[in-house]
């Protein structure tokens, strides 16, 4: 399951399965074994970048941010935008969503 850096829809619809499996199993995923787990080890802004699309995808249409379920790698939430004291609601708001309803503009 390893994506380029040139296929950036096909990576973004995938890293929206990803986090929205995750969400169902109520984990959370380190940052470092995402970029391994999607072959962006060597192109972490690109990860980024997709990340911070997800994120506006879900802010656009009142989703709960799933780049939340993405933590740094002692654990903690980073959330690519800043610190959140609220990180442990929203990853609620993740858990309890019914993701099986909301379909990534990209997917």
């Amino acid at each position: 399951m390893s994506f380029t850096p040139t296929q950036p829809q096909l990576a973004e619809s995938e890293l929206w399965r990803i986090l929205t499996r995750l969400a169902h199993a109520r984990e959370t995923i380190r940052y470092s074994k995402l970029a391994k787990l999607t072959g962006f080890a060597e192109h972490q802004d690109e990860l980024r970048t997709l990340l911070q699309r997800i994120r506006m995808v879900c802010t656009e249409h009142q989703l709960p941010i799933l780049s939340a379920l993405v933590v740094d790698d002692v654990g903690r939430y980073q959330g690519l935008t800043s610190a959140q004291p609220d990180a442990a609601w929203e990853r609620a708001r993740i858990f309890e969503f019914d993701w099986s309803t909301a379909v990534h503009a990209g997917a």
